[in-house]
């Protein structure tokens, strides 16, 4: 149990430090011919993945392209989820993690915590001064102190919050609004300068150690029975979250609709029934409404009397009707005499 809660907070950490793996380390695709490498880039590192990793992602999810490009859209809570039912105690004896998995992945998720705090902290005053420099908001002053003044805790929570931040896209940040001291407007573009620090920000974290290695490293070690295990539980966890948009879709839509139809109703008239009659007893049409005073403008006055009379009748039933929906029903509780309440076991 110990071995499995150690996993579990590895892969929390997985999660919180930035597995959402929308990253590319390659450094080369996605480049223009002739552009020149991002800044800091370093060199680039020969492909050893294993072989697993250049299959197909479930061998039915078309368009994914091989496993490790199909891994980088997972989104890092449903992985998560799905490697937390390998350690279950409920899990199947096919797929549930052996003690050397458990082991072997532990061994990971603390080497890759070890070098991204080394990396943090080489790069610690360097991304503070390039965050200011790219107009993402106040001084970083947790960033800046020395973490030899910080308990481990606080010093984790500073770097899995620096490195948080600079993994999301700069979009992301923009989006969450103009918080005072926190992050641009959407609408204020960054200046040339700004760009420039953002793009070496991007570099310096893309140079270091990727959440994305820690997870092929992790899906590696899994058997064909556990891989297609996780396999078939993202596709579950998609599939809810498809059903969800579908439903939110559908409601919005709903509400749209009603909106509009209320929108193109008509206000309801509230009719002043003290001025429906003048001081000779004759019928005020002008203090009906439109459509009632038409229907009533060719009458007679006696049959205009009694058509009043007939639409007052109608006005009042339809709000008792109305009253009576909008009225709780309440239920006066029954008497204690008629209540059966049975006697306890082993009372005569």
């Amino acid at each position: 149990m110990m071995n499995a809660r150690v996993i579990l907070a590895g892969l929390c950490l997985v999660s919180v430090a930035g597995l959402s793996v929308g990253q590319d380390n390659s450094g080369e695709s996605g480049r223009e011919p002739g552009q020149k490498p991002p800044v800091l880039q370093g060199p680039s590192a020969p492909d050893n993945r294993p072989e697993l990793l250049d299959r197909r992602f479930g061998g039915s999810q078309e368009g994914a392209g091989n496993r490790m490009r199909a891994m980088k859209i997972i989104p890092p809570k449903d992985l998560q989820q799905a490697l937390k039912a390998l350690l279950s105690e409920d899990a199947e004896p096919a797929v549930r993690l052996s003690a050397d998995q458990e082991k072997k992945i532990r061994e990971l998720v603390a080497q890759f915590e070890q070098d991204r705090r080394a990396y943090q902290k080489e790069h610690r005053a360097e991304l503070a001064k390039l965050r200011r420099e790219a107009g993402l908001g106040r001084e970083i002053q947790r960033a800046e102190r020395d973490p030899s003044q910080q308990t481990d805790g606080r010093a984790r929570r500073n770097l899995n919050t620096d490195e948080r931040t600079m993994r999301e896209p700069i979009t992301r940040q923009q989006a969450i609004g103009n918080r005072p001291g926190r992050r641009q407007s959407v609408d204020q573009q960054p200046t040339p300068e700004q760009a420039r620090a953002r793009e070496k920000m991007r570099a310096i974290m893309q140079a270091g150690p990727q959440a994305a290695d820690l997870q092929q490293k992790i899906y590696a070690e899994l058997t064909q029975a556990q891989r297609e295990f996780v396999d078939a539980r993202i596709a579950e966890f998609a599939e809810q979250r498809a059903q969800e948009r579908d439903m939110q879709r559908f409601e919005r839509r709903r509400k749209d609709r009603q909106a509009e139809q209320r929108s193109q109703r008509r206000p309801r008239q509230v009719t002043d029934w003290s001025r429906v009659y003048n001081e000779d007893g004759t019928v005020n049409l002008d203090a009906l409404p439109a459509r009632v005073a038409d229907r009533l403008k060719p009458l007679s006055e006696a049959d205009r009397k009694r058509g009043v009379e007939i639409y007052r009748q109608r006005v009042e039933r339809g709000q008792r009707e109305r009253d009576r929906r909008m009225t709780p029903k309440y239920k006066n509780p029954p008497p204690l005499d008629r209540v059966d309440v049975p006697k306890p076991k082993g009372d005569d």
